[in-house]
């Protein structure tokens, strides 16, 4: 896309920002989806943007922003940064909040492909009653694209005038106003195509976005209860934008032409929806990668197993983020020996990869690594203190069939890596891996590292070990440590956790009578304390206060800071509350539902 092109959306992507700010939808019109070509690749859509206004001051984030302590420092801030920065609403000819107020109902934008490969975008803005403040701001735009050397001319296409801004070195721009409603687009054919469609002169042939199998099989997945519809929902087809754009290359259409081969073609598309405050939870998601049936090749590989996610027992309750997935290991091993040998000829795998394997590390691929493992993986992050910009640690955990054969091929590996140490905490035992101190860090308290605005980094301090019939990873002792001793003494278990269990008994009714191929578990209070520990922090106040005068933004906050309280950390994460969530394999393809349960009336 030309850079260009991108910059005269300027002024509708401005308007969308007032997403939070609009009035009700007041003309009846045909929805996006019912409006743009079949051939649509890309898809985003707000059905109404005061519903989801409403709908999100329901939510934690909502409750969180009439603090009023938080809505002094964002008012003082966006006052400041307009008294800063007059040129704003001099350059779109009316007030900044005039502005945010022009969105009224539906927001969606679009890219498109024609059959010769063409993009084309669309941007679709009900403004409803503000027609005068949008002629203001698209007046100052026709002065800024003539004064740019373009042409300003208006056509008719069916009974609508069209507005056409045309350069000499850019694709036009098409512009029109219709039943309170701006549209925006960068192809006649997809003008013409809107403009037929909404008047119901379109041909036979002529399909929409509507009639999409993808759109709509990924829709239908992606749909909450009657009373619970979706605020926003999106649609992205890769392969058939790839395919659309790369005509005339052979390179590309010789890569695409290998897609069979991989069994890439299964891939059909993604997309899904947000759903804000329906009955009982804040939020609800929905995340669907649809793909053909059988799967073939690559695809062949995702052999998602099943179970019920009970987190491990060296897994603390004060984790920030949880997730739990199985995986038919020695399935996706058969299958994949099956695609190396379609791809380089039978044996090939042998050849390749196997046999090398054998050779190099004296073990077997299947028999001593494959079938060892259990078939479950686990991920964990936590915060490791103090507050920190990478605080975040991270804590990989592979099931083992057999932990005394691996105990055996762990000290046998790291026995002649001199980088690698045998340690031990708690009665168990564990490998740590001796990152060299960086240049003048020696000595120093939890070897940190290099400083950041935000204060120093910490240090990664990899290790690994066996703890019950896992194999852990980390890259912070500490985590590791933290697991070790959760494991042995058996308490503050995340699997006893009131949050967690009340999240398992939300995933258990959204999976019905399908099975969990992964389980997800969020506390996103450990996460947002983070956050505003670097925020309160000298380091960061610091920073701001040195580049005050040589950066006006970072001077406006250092002022708004200076002169007002942080709110109460403790009420904030008050309104904070667990999240969840579950990957569904099925026939259709992969599916994952995502959730944020709903404050208690005590914490609101």
């Amino acid at each position: 896309m030309k850079r260009q092109i991108l910059s005269r959306f300027f002024v509708v992507f401005t308007l969308m920002t007032a997403l939070l700010v609009s009035e009700p939808l007041l003309a009846q019109r045909p929805s996006a989806p019912k409006l743009l070509p079949y051939n649509t690749v890309a898809y985003l859509r707000i059905a109404d943007l005061q519903e989801t206004k409403d709908k999100l001051n329901q939510t934690s984030f909502g409750r969180i922003t009439e603090n009023e302590q938080l809505r002094s420092i964002t008012g003082q801030l966006f006052d400041e940064i307009l008294l800063a920065y007059p040129e704003i609403e001099e350059t779109i000819g009316v007030p900044l909040d005039e502005l945010l107020r022009l969105p009224q109902g539906e927001v969606a934008v679009a890219l498109c492909s024609t059959d010769t490969g063409t993009l084309m975008f669309f941007v679709l803005v009900d403004i409803g009653d503000n027609i005068g403040t949008a002629e203001t701001v698209f007046e100052k735009f026709d002065e800024a694209h003539l004064a740019g050397g373009g042409t300003v001319e208006t056509e008719t296409v069916g009974e609508t005038d069209v507005t056409i801004y045309g350069s000499a070195t850019e694709d036009d721009l098409e512009l029109f106003i219709k039943e309170d409603t701006v549209v925006i687009t960068t192809n006649r054919l997809l003008t013409e195509h809107v403009v037929t469609t909404w008047e119901g002169t379109a041909l036979a042939e002529q399909r929409t976005l509507s009639e999409n199998r993808k759109f709509t099989a990924i829709m239908r997945q992606s749909v909450g209860s009657e009373e619970a519809r979706p605020q926003i929902s999106w649609f992205f087809d890769p392969i058939t934008l790839v395919t659309a754009t790369t005509q005339g290359n052979f390179q590309a259409q010789a890569a695409l032409a290998f897609l069979p081969t991989l069994g890439l073609d299964g891939f059909q598309a993604l997309g899904g929806s947000a759903i804000l405050a329906p009955d009982g939870f804040d939020s609800i998601s929905h995340f669907h990668i649809a793909m053909a049936t059988p799967r073939r090749g690559i695809l062949d590989l995702l052999t998602f197993g099943s179970g019920e996610g009970t987190p491990e027992s060296f897994v603390p309750d004060d984790i920030s983020n949880y997730m739990t997935l199985y995986w038919n290991v020695d399935e996706a091993y058969d299958n994949l020996k099956v695609l190396v040998d379609t791809i380089v000829g039978d044996g090939g795998f042998d050849l390749r990869v196997a046999d090398p394997f054998k050779e190099n590390v004296q073990l077997d691929l299947r028999e001593d690594i494959i079938e060892s493992l259990g078939g479950r993986f686990t991920l964990s992050t936590w915060m490791e203190p103090p507050a920190r910009l990478n605080s975040q640690a991270i804590l990989a955990a592979v099931q083992m069939s057999d932990t005394t054969a691996v105990a055996k091929l762990l000290e046998d590996v790291t026995s002649s890596v001199e980088i690698i140490n045998a340690a031990s905490h708690n009665n168990t035992s564990y490998y740590r891996v001796n990152i060299p101190t960086p240049p003048g860090q020696e000595g120093q308290e939890g070897q940190e590292g290099p400083s950041t605005p935000f204060g120093s980094l910490r240090i990664p301090t990899p290790c690994f070990g066996i703890v019950g019939d896992y194999v852990l990873v980390s890259d912070s002792e500490k985590f590791f440590q933290h697991a070790i001793d959760t494991h042995v003494r058996g308490d503050n278990l995340l699997s006893d956790s009131d949050d967690y269990k009340l999240v398992a008994l939300n995933i258990k009714d959204q999976l019905r009578d399908k099975q969990a191929a992964a389980i997800l578990f969020s506390q996103p209070q450990e996460s947002f304390k983070l956050l505003f520990d670097l925020v309160d922090s000298e380091d960061t106040r610091g920073f701001l206060a040195d580049n005050a005068e040589q950066q006006p933004v970072l001077g406006i906050l250092d002022r708004v800071l200076s002169e007002n309280d942080l709110p109460d950390l403790e009420e904030l994460t008050g309104h904070l509350t667990p999240s969840g969530g579950v990957m569904i394999d099925s026939e259709t393809g992969i599916h994952l539902i995502t959730f944020t349960l709903k404050a208690q009336p005590e914490d609101e």
